[in-house]
């Protein structure tokens, strides 16, 4: 779906929305609650479409952006049919996405083609990696499938625990620089943003805990792992921490990850290697305590990693829901637009073409409907009972 540039105060022809006190009709009004990579992209798609939008985050930590890789991999994970399908249209949207935004604000989001390595350990990595593959065929993924001295060919530094891998050819793109970016591109629209905290929406108004009342056509919710705060919805953070390691010369040279674990390296502009990710659930605890435990899992891999100087480690809550699938459309009369989980980065896109198109033209794709809000979603406490 295409749609036009923003140019100065995003100079596209305003959507209608209620009759003014003049009797004259007046730019449809929209409230984002939530300021991260989903929340803005979609503010910054209706802002291009003469949308009046105001967006309400009190930019909390734990943002799940700073938790992420940026890797783009539309296959990757369990998946089913229907992610599939909107993982890809997203994959599909963003060169044209990271286009306009680049162009838009002269930023580099580090968007790139890049090699990723998944290997798979002893014991059993061939018939780990035997059953990968045929899926991976069945989804038409081309791949290349590699033994254990061909992975050692293309990635010198594996630890002797590998056994054998695949390569992909995927994409990646440096969060905090598309964050970046899409601030820049909203805020170039003249929209409004309020640093205060949503305690209640509706269709109509975000009331913020400081009393204050937004008035507006209608709301967006994409408050992350904090949607639950504001809907009676199951989704829950899922905290994840990842370390950031300075390197002189690379020890990495393609993104690595690892079949069946939450193990990845990826290498970040010339001297930064990220290793992540860790997943638990302990609601919104804030502190760091895996920094070590990465990082020597990251040395058993790859040995020499934990040598290396420690920049920062970060901490992030992931939304997720009891089925494990987004949320895309309207509940009790207000937009979601969460429950991403793992694939937030991913998705940014796609999210931002379906809520503007549902907003603007009430179109339903069939990309967005598996996702509906409205549909069986279980509780989040029966899931954790499930999960143990």
């Amino acid at each position: 779906m295409s749609q036009p540039p923003c140019s100065g105060p995003c100079g596209a022809r305003p959507v209608r929305g209620n009759r003014g006190d003049s009797g004259e009709d007046e730019a449809m009004k929209v409230t984002v609650v939530g300021a991260g990579l989903v929340g803005l992209a979609v503010a910054w798609r209706l802002a291009q479409r003469g949308v009046s939008v105001v967006v309400v985050d009190e930019r909390r930590a734990g943002a799940a952006s700073r938790v992420g890789a940026g890797l783009l991999i539309p296959a990757g994970g369990r998946v089913s049919r229907h992610q599939l399908a909107l993982k890809g249209r997203s994959a599909e949207l963003y060169p044209h996405f990271i286009g306009e935004l680049e162009e838009e604000t002269g930023l580099d989001c580090q968007f790139r083609d890049v090699d990723t390595l998944t290997v798979a350990l002893e014991p059993g990595a061939q018939n780990a990696l035997s059953g990968m593959s045929g899926c991976l065929r069945g989804l038409g993924i081309e791949h290349e499938l590699l033994d254990k001295q061909q992975c050692r060919e293309r990635e010198p530094g594996l630890g002797p625990q590998v056994g054998g891998g695949y390569l992909t050819a995927d994409r990646s793109v440096n969060p905090e620089a598309l964050l970046k970016a899409l601030r820049e591109a909203w805020s170039s629209c003249s929209e409004e943003f309020l640093s205060e905290t949503a305690g209640a929406v509706s269709r109509s108004s975000v009331t913020l805990r400081s009393g204050g009342v937004v008035e507006c056509d209608r709301v967006v919710v994409a408050a992350g792992a904090w949607i639950e705060e504001l809907l009676k919805l199951p989704v829950y953070p899922v905290k994840g921490e990842v370390v950031l390691l300075e390197w002189s010369k690379p020890l990495v040279y393609h993104h690595l990850c690892v079949q069946r674990e939450s193990l990845y390296l990826v290498p970040r502009g010339e001297s930064t290697l990220v290793v992540g990710a860790t997943e638990e659930e302990v609601g919104f605890d804030v502190a760091s305590g895996w920094q070590r435990s990465l990082i020597e899992r990251a040395d058993r891999l790859v040995p020499g990693v934990g040598q290396l100087k420690i920049q920062e480690s970060r901490v992030g809550f992931r939304p997720k829901v009891g089925d494990g699938l987004p949320l895309l459309g309207e509940y009790q009369g207000v937009v979601v637009a969460g429950g991403h989980y793992r694939n937030g980065i991913l998705l940014t896109p796609v999210t931002a073409e379906l809520i503007s198109a549902y907003l603007l033209e009430g179109e339903i794709s069939k990309f967005m409907r598996p996702f509906l809000p409205d549909r069986d979603l279980r509780d989040r406490r029966t899931w954790g009972r499930e999960k143990k």
